[in-house]
């Protein structure tokens, strides 16, 4: 009985031998590719990015008016004093 390592090691030997065939699916891919694209279009993207820069803009909005209050030095510190007498 052989050892099955040296059988792996011949039929190794012997696969390189052999040379696959030609198949070209380039244009069967490609075409698989267009279909699937025009199938459903980019419209659950295209409202996923809308929900997106939605909440971008609000978050801006709402980040602006909050750094132009509490940037004024001079209000944050009238704010102090009044929160003193309050």
């Amino acid at each position: 009985m052989t050892d099955p390592l040296t059988r792996i090691d011949k039929l190794a030997r012997v696969s390189r031998w052999e040379e696959p065939p030609p198949v070209d699916v380039s244009d069967w891919v490609l075409a698989a590719i267009r279909e699937r694209e025009t199938a459903y279009g980019y419209a659950p993207l295209q409202w996923i990015a809308a929900g997106s820069i939605a909440a971008a803009v609000a978050m801006t909005l709402s980040m602006v008016s909050l750094y132009q209050k509490w940037s004024d030095p001079v209000a944050t510190l009238l704010l102090d004093i009044f929160q003193g007498f309050i």
